[in-house]
C-alpha cells in the first residue's frame, strides 16, 4: 500500500472512532462512556438546573466536537510514523523547488518518480485538514467566551429565552429559565429519545422543548401549534416491537416573535401519552394515518371483552386507580372462568385501562396471538386470572 492510501485507510479508521463518539450508541451511555457522562461534575445536575446544565452541555460538545479534526490528524500522525517522515521530507522538497525553480532534479533528489504525485496530494491534504479543524476549534472557542461563561447571557439558549421573557409575563430570561427548571423537576413530564441520534423530546405543564447534539429548540405551549407532517413506517423496531415501529413527525409552530419553527420526531407508540401532555392544539396533515401499537389494539379487544363478563358490588369507598393515580378504580378481579385460575380477594384499586395494560405486559410479546387466552398474576396479591376473570363495578 502506497503512503498515500495508508493515510485515506487510517483517516477512515479514526474517522469511525470519532462516529462513537459524535453519536455514541446506546451500550456507551450504559457504562458511563459518553463526553457529557465524563464531564458530568462541570455540567452540573440537570435535575436541579436543566437550563444552566443543556448550556453548559452544548458549549462543551460544540468545542469538543470542533477539536476532534485535529485530534484525528495527531492520531494519524501519532499512528504512523513513516506518514510523519514522509510528509516531512515532502515539504522540504516542495520548498526547495519553489526557491531553486529545478523541478524535476529538485523533487527526484529527495523522493522517487512514483511519490511525486502523492506528496503533493498529501501536502493539499493535510494542510487543509488542519486549517478546517484549527478553525472550528478557533470558532467554537471565540463563541464560548463571546457567550460570557459566567452568566451565559449571551448563549443562543439565553437570547431565546430572552424572546420569551418579552412576549410572556417574565422579568428576564433568568425568571424564564427558573420556570423552565421547576416544570422539569416534576415526574409526570413526558420525556423520549430518538435512539442513535441523541435527540431528546420533553414536554412539561407549558413546555415544548427538543434538545439536540447542538442547540436547544424551545416553545410555550401556550404560544404554539402542533402539526403531524409525516408518519414513516419501519420493519424493524428499536424496541423489539415485533410488528415494527411508526415514527411520526411533528411541527412545532411557535408564535413567539423572532423565535424558529422545529420538527420534534417520536415513536407512534407514544403518541398518545405525548398528546395527553399537552394542550396546545394538534392537527394531522391529510394524509398522514398514525396506527396504534400492539398494545393499543389489544387493549380495545381488551375493554370490549369486559364489558362482556358482567359487573360485581360497587364497595362504599373506591380510591383512584393505584397506576395511573387519575383515573377511578372500576374493575375488580372475580373468577368466573373454568380454568385453573385463582381466587383473587383483593378490593378494586385498577382502572380498566391500567389493568389492560399489565395484563398485556405479562403475556409473551413474541406471541400476540396467545395473549387473549393467557393468564396473568394479580399485581397485588399475584393470583392467576384471565381476561374473562376481569369485571366492572356496578
Amino acid at each position: 500500500m502506497d503512503i498515500l492510501g495508508l493515510v485515506i485507510a487510517l483517516f477512515f479508521v479514526v474517522l469511525l472512532l470519532l462516529m462513537f463518539v459524535v453519536f455514541p450508541p446506546q451500550e456507551f451511555g450504559n457504562i458511563g462512556l459518553t463526553f457529557e457522562q465524563l464531564v458530568g461534575g462541570w455540567l452540573g445536575d440537570e435535575q436541579v438546573d436543566f437550563v444552566s446544565h443543556t448550556i453548559r452541555q452544548l458549549t462543551a460538545v460544540m468545542v469538543f466536537h470542533s477539536a476532534l479534526p485535529f485530534l484525528a490528524y495527531l492520531l494519524i500522525r501519532a499512528l504512523d510514523p513513516s506518514y510523519s517522515r514522509f510528509a516531512g521530507e515532502s515539504v522540504s522538497s516542495w520548498v526547495s523547488h519553489l526557491q531553486t525553480e529545478e523541478t524535476e532534479d529538485s523533487l527526484n533528489s529527495v523522493v522517487s518518480d512514483s511519490d511525486k504525485n502523492n506528496a503533493v496530494s498529501i501536502i493539499c491534504w493535510v494542510w487543509s485538514a488542519v486549517a478546517v479543524s484549527v478553525f472550528c476549534l478557533a470558532s467554537s472557542l471565540a463563541s464560548y467566551y463571546r457567550s460570557g461563561p459566567d452568566s451565559w447571557s449571551k448563549h443562543p439558549v439565553a437570547i431565546t429565552l430572552r424572546k420569551f421573557s418579552e412576549t410572556l409575563p417574565f422579568g428576564t430570561w433568568h425568571d424564564v429559565a427558573n420556570d423552565i427548571n421547576r416544570e422539569y423537576q416534576e415526574v409526570d413530564k413526558f420525556v423520549t429519545m430518538l435512539s442513535g441520534w441523541n435527540v431528546r423530546t420533553v414536554a412539561t405543564q407549558s413546555w415544548i422543548l427538543r434538545l439536540g447534539r447542538y442547540r436547544l429548540d424551545v416553545a410555550h405551549q401556550d404560544l404554539c401549534e402542533l402539526e403531524v407532517v409525516q408518519a414513516d413506517d419501519h420493519s424493524v423496531s428499536a424496541q423489539g416491537d415485533i410488528t415494527g415501529a411508526q415514527y411520526v413527525t411533528i411541527k412545532v409552530h411557535t408564535q413567539a416573535v423572532d423565535v424558529a419553527n422545529f420538527f420534534i420526531r417520536i415513536n407512534s407508540r407514544e403518541y398518545d401519552s405525548f398528546r395527553r401532555r399537552i394542550r396546545c392544539p394538534v392537527r394531522v396533515a391529510e394524509g398522514v394515518t398514525i396506527r396504534k401499537s400492539l398494545t393499543e389494539n389489544f387493549l380495545v379487544v381488551f375493554r370490549e371483552q369486559v364489558m362482556l363478563n358482567g359487573k360485581v358490588p360497587r364497595p362504599e369507598e373506591v380510591e383512584n386507580c393505584v397506576g395511573c393515580y387519575i383515573n377511578e378504580a372500576d374493575v375488580k378481579l372475580s373468577k368466573r372462568c373454568d380454568g385453573p385460575c385463582d381466587t383473587c380477594r383483593c378490593r378494586p384499586m385498577w382502572c380498566l385501562n391500567c389493568m389492560g395494560m399489565w395484563f398485556a405486559h405479562q403475556q409473551d410479546q413474541q406471541m400476540p396471538e396467545t395473549w387473549m387466552t393467557g393468564t396473568a398474576p394479580c399485581p397485588n396479591c399475584r393470583s392467576r386470572f384471565c381476561i374473562l376473570d376481569v369485571c366492572r363495578l356496578e
